[in-house]
């Protein structure tokens, strides 16, 4: 059994039994069989996520089975978080198949039997979680697994790429494990797995609420160029009342309007100082991210950076010299 808290582990191994041995040590005790196991290259490499653990997975075809046997021989009682990154892979468990292209993800449960087939050459993010820590009550756990969270729709649209970021992290080993960090990978699994099985109402409210926060959040973020962007607008869009959707931002210090206008202005002082364009004139730069005449953006600048995005500019060509 692994234990969250360890050190990263990274490793690439070139024979089959030695990479099979570590994966299950990595994770639970598991029957692999590879389509070539004397061809067979595989990789694992291992980060502590505060109290859980972020596994990446490079290996060939295979298939991975847990049984009853090995769970009576290891059995650490955790759930696995599976996201295909590259390729493709099938997960089955209780009754359920779950088909999982890039960038969707699914549960399973080691306490019980599962099948895992992967396709040619791909790479997996695997998240370990002590069952203990999902923010989902225990009799609704085993509706969860082997459902499919697609890439594209609901929370698994603000998870997926979220997770994604998280695995490209781990490749450049630019990685800061926190206990603040698997907070916010709990919040967003536990509200992402009730929101498959329509059991949101099961979720603890502040869980919800930051999972939803982090939703409406990256919804503002792909609509920041839109004119039409305002607190009515982003409600309709989470089938919110705008009241309702105030007090998920008002939870944490936050307004809407305040949230957008923030980001607008961070794409703007991005724009300012971007050395792939030619320096667009200020107020074109207002105009672009809907913050007003170029008086008042530049007011606005000052109040938030402390300088106006001339002076911003200049600083930046300056130090660039």
């Amino acid at each position: 059994m692994a234990d969250s808290r360890g050190p990263t582990n990274r490793s690439r191994f070139d024979g089959f039994d030695e990479w099979l041995d570590a994966l299950s040590s990595a994770f639970v005790p598991l029957d692999v069989r590879a389509a070539d196991p004397r061809a067979f290259t595989g990789k694992l490499d291992s980060q502590a996520l505060g109290l859980l653990r972020a596994s990446q997975v490079v290996a060939q075809r295979l298939v991975a089975r847990r049984t009853p046997q090995m769970i009576r021989l290891s059995d650490p009682g955790h759930f696995k978080l599976n996201m295909p990154i590259h390729g493709s892979c099938i997960l089955s468990q209780d009754g359920r198949e779950a088909v999982l292209e890039e960038g969707d993800f699914t549960i399973c449960d080691t306490t019980r039997p599962y099948d895992l087939a992967l396709d040619d050459d791909h790479k997996m993010l695997v998240i370990t979680v002590p069952r203990e820590l999902l923010r989902i009550k225990p009799e609704n756990l085993s509706t969860m697994t082997a459902q499919r969270i697609p890439a594209g729709v609901g929370l698994g649209a603000v998870v997926s790429p979220f997770l994604r970021n998280l695995f490209d992290r781990m490749q450049r080993h630019d990685f800061a494990p926190s206990v603040q960090l698997s907070d916010v990978v709990l919040d967003l699994l536990s509200a992402s797995l009730a929101e498959q099985a329509s059991l949101l109402s099961t979720i603890e409210p502040e869980s919800l609420h930051r999972a939803r926060l982090m939703q409406v959040q990256a919804y503002i973020e792909r609509a920041l160029g839109e004119p039409s962007l305002d607190l009515n607008r982003v409600a309709a869009a989470h089938h919110l009342s705008p009241r309702a959707l105030q007090k998920i931002f008002q939870a944490h210090g936050l307004t809407v309007s305040s949230w957008i206008r923030d980001r607008r202005l961070e794409r703007a002082r991005k724009d300012l100082i971007d050395p792939h364009t030619a320096h667009p004139k200020i107020g074109a730069i207002a105009s672009r991210w809907h913050l007003g005449p170029p008086a008042y953006f530049s007011r606005l600048f000052r109040e938030v950076y402390g300088c106006t995005p001339s002076e911003y500019r200049a600083l930046d060509e300056a130090a660039r010299r």
